[in-house]
């Protein structure tokens, strides 16, 4: 499978995502000249929950998600590299529904979406964390 990078390029199946991903991802890696980084399950998920408009597009986000998990020493590129957050002025209630939305999605990440040890690591409960999960439209991604 070959990237093509024009803009224009038909859009990709979610099946098609992952392997171009992948294949941007060591690109960019040896465009660099940084050394290998793959792409964590939870990044490759989140690249396939959304509408890309072309292969070109992907390829910009996945590159740049590549510098920045080089820049910060991570051994894997993940969602936060994909999709930084920036964060501006909202209401509170708005911005620490967001803040429990990202902190609860990096809990699950770190924990390997293992729920009861979220739950332990939050001090809360399993059917609270489920719940928030809920709320938060935060779903499990698929292995790949």
């Amino acid at each position: 499978m070959s990237p093509a990078s024009e803009p224009g390029d038909d859009a990709m199946t979610r099946d098609e995502i992952a392997g171009f991903a992948r294949t941007f991802c060591k690109a960019a890696c040896q465009a660099s000249r940084h050394p290998p980084i793959e792409l964590s399950w939870p990044a490759v998920f989140a690249l396939e929950q959304k509408d890309w408009q072309d292969r070109a597009e992907l390829g910009k986000v996945v590159a740049a998600a590549v510098a920045r998990a080089h820049a910060d020493g991570s051994t894997q590129v993940e969602r936060r590299h994909l999709f930084p957050t920036k964060h501006q002025w909202a209401p509170l209630a708005e911005a620490t529904q967001r803040f429990q939305q990202e902190y609860l999605r990096d809990a699950l990440e770190r924990e390997g979406w293992n729920v009861s040890a979220v739950a332990r690591a939050l001090k809360s409960s399993r059917v609270h964390i489920y719940d928030l999960m809920s709320e938060f439209k935060i779903q499990r991604p698929r292995r790949t």
